[in-house]
């Protein structure tokens, strides 16, 4: 909360005019729009070669791209940061590595989060990027629980154990954790999905973009909208949807659990 406070203050700075970004995922791509919106000039570095690689498919994340770009953000892909440059102990250019220097009077770096598992490690648990935990959200400890962000374990819709960054996935875990402690029925799994809002589009993803074989844009009307399938043998394993905001929910329902025997 105060990293976004001292965020929103800056923004409002009228000294402030050149936003340079650093990281083209989901934050620093909401920052952008917010800072669009209020008039800044923003220009977004990113070391590989599109915004949102991690967490959507090129076809979603070319959209998002075209429509940024649109209202004036500028995309710099391929691009390595060199060094701050500072004036009157205030930053004041971004330096990349082929020599290209690019005024800033604000710079936002967001390039990824790493989970907070010291008491975790203190506690003696087993920890590999995050706290491991099983199906029930135990931890090496059968006393402890770890849900949220940090947590990593199985999930029925990707191969693997991945460490889901997201709100739904929060509340999810949480009501598993509850019903262990509970002794009740495990929930059904629910395949994981994220929202944002990026200036004037709804995006919202089901299931998790990766391990597809396929993938399928759906004709939508109007073209400031956007429906994406994602097919791995024939099955969907994930959806991406803009300006559709009631397809997110009956797009859940075809979502299909990865079978872990088929995956490669």
């Amino acid at each position: 909360m105060g990293d976004s406070a001292r965020l929103r203050q800056a923004l409002r700075r009228p000294e402030c005019r050149d936003v340079v970004i650093v990281g083209a995922g989901v934050i620093g791509l909401e920052v952008a729009s917010a800072a669009i919106d209020s008039g800044k000039a923003v220009t977004i570095i990113e070391v590989g070669g599109r915004a949102m690689a991690r967490v959507a498919s090129p076809a979603a994340t070319n959209f998002i791209t075209e429509k940024l770009s649109d209202a004036g953000v500028r995309f710099m892909f391929n691009k390595r940061l060199e060094e701050f440059g500072a004036a009157n102990q205030h930053v004041s250019s971004i330096n990349l590595e082929n020599g290209v220097e690019i005024k800033a009077d604000l710079v936002l770096v967001s390039i990824g989060a790493a989970p907070n598992i010291t008491l975790a490690q203190d506690a003696g648990l087993v920890c590999d990027n995050g706290i491991c935990v099983d199906q029930d959200m135990r931890t090496s400890d059968p006393k402890i629980f770890a849900i949220g962000d940090c947590a990593r374990g199985d999930n029925a819709f990707v191969s693997g154990k991945p460490r889901i960054e997201t709100v739904h996935n929060a509340s999810s875990q949480a009501q598993i954790a509850a019903a262990a402690i509970c002794n009740k029925t495990r929930p059904a799994p629910v395949p994981p999905r994220f929202w944002s809002d990026l200036k004037g589009m709804k995006v919202q993803a089901i299931g998790i973009a990766a391990g597809y074989d396929l993938v399928r844009r759906v004709p939508t009307q109007p073209p400031t909208s956007l429906e994406v399938h994602l097919k791995y043998r024939d099955r969907l394993v994930a959806a991406e949807v803009i300006n559709l905001p009631h397809r997110q929910g009956e797009l859940v329902k075809e979502i299909s659990p990865v079978s872990f025997s088929d995956t490669k």
